[in-house]
């Protein structure tokens, strides 16, 4: 984002200062709900994981199904630049390992979960 049309995170970030704590997420395969990048409407995408030099793989490595660290106290390996997913509301259809980025995590994030797995969001049955 340019100094004109600053990211929320670093307005808040500005704000708050490091009373904020920003979050990252990671994930191994999974599901999830987004809008296809060429339009429609809200649909479930699945992906596999990713490449053994991402991120997420190696977060995926310590065997724990859900986890959060503190990445301001994380060792020196995480300072090096690795991929890893960055999605949001939109993704294309027929590219599994779209929006995935070169993040120096602590630079990103002050802490990050992890999830071995994701599932879709289900429509609540009630409504």
């Amino acid at each position: 984002m340019s100094a004109s049309n600053p990211s929320m995170g670093g307005v808040l970030r500005q704000m708050l200062g490091r009373a904020m704590c920003v979050f990252g997420f990671a994930f191994n395969p999974g599901s999830f709900q987004a809008v296809p990048q060429n339009g429609g409407v809200l649909k479930d995408f699945t992906v596999s994981p990713l490449a053994g030099d991402s991120l997420d793989a190696a977060l995926a490595t310590a065997s724990i199904p859900v986890f959060a660290i503190d990445l301001r106290r994380a060792p020196d390996w995480f300072k090096t630049p690795r991929r890893s997913r960055e999605i949001g509301a939109v993704y294309p259809d027929g590219v599994p390992e779209a929006f995935t980025m070169s993040v120096i995590a602590p630079d990103a994030f002050d802490a990050m979960l992890f999830v071995e797995a994701t599932t879709a969001a289900k429509k609540n049955p009630a409504r």
